[in-house]
């Protein structure tokens, strides 16, 4: 049976026709490296942030800011930029961020079910902290299919954008 790559659009249009000035020919990618500890060869420890609290004190805020500390923004930088909010390394809870500059595409938001050790959990969701703060770059949201963990997320998600980001799927998976 061939598939089919019909696209449902929602009623809001996708503006992804305007693109930045050009910087050079070649695509790179944001990679964050640990840093090293000054005064050792060849050391992998990383450094200790001044203000970072550790232990039961952490919230989620402080690691929201801290991954958007690592990620860079601004025009300048690598063109090409993927940012894993989940399902990176781990089965379930896909939601990915592609874009290019200021401007990105939301790629699923799914949950993820626990383990037998998580007790009273039912799901485990991306956190919408992240996506909220960036609610103005997101210009669309693309689900890949319609399996729990590419849309189960989508309630908790889908408040945390723009009103008029639209969503793509396939008819299927609008359904």
């Amino acid at each position: 049976m061939a598939a089919s790559s019909a696209i449902s659009v929602c009623p809001h249009k996708l503006l992804w026709c305007q693109q930045p000035k050009p910087r050079k020919n070649f695509v790179s990618c944001c990679v964050s490296i640990p840093s090293v500890v000054k005064g050792t060869q060849s050391s992998k420890i990383p450094n200790r942030r001044s203000g970072r609290s550790e232990g039961p004190g952490k919230s989620m805020e402080d690691s929201v800011k801290r991954k958007m500390e690592q990620f860079y923004e601004g025009s300048d930088g690598p063109p090409l930029r993927i940012l894993p909010i989940g399902g990176l390394g781990e089965i379930g809870m896909n939601c990915m961020l592609v874009g290019n500059y200021d401007r990105y595409i939301l790629i699923d938001a799914g949950i993820m079910f626990p383990d037998c050790e998580d007790l009273g959990v039912q799901k485990i969701i991306p956190d919408t902290t992240f996506i909220k703060k960036w609610s103005h770059k997101i210009e669309a949201v693309i689900i890949t299919h319609g399996h729990e963990d590419h849309i189960g997320a989508l309630p908790w998600v889908i408040p945390a954008l723009d009103p008029h980001t639209p969503i793509f799927a396939s008819s299927f998976t609008m359904e």
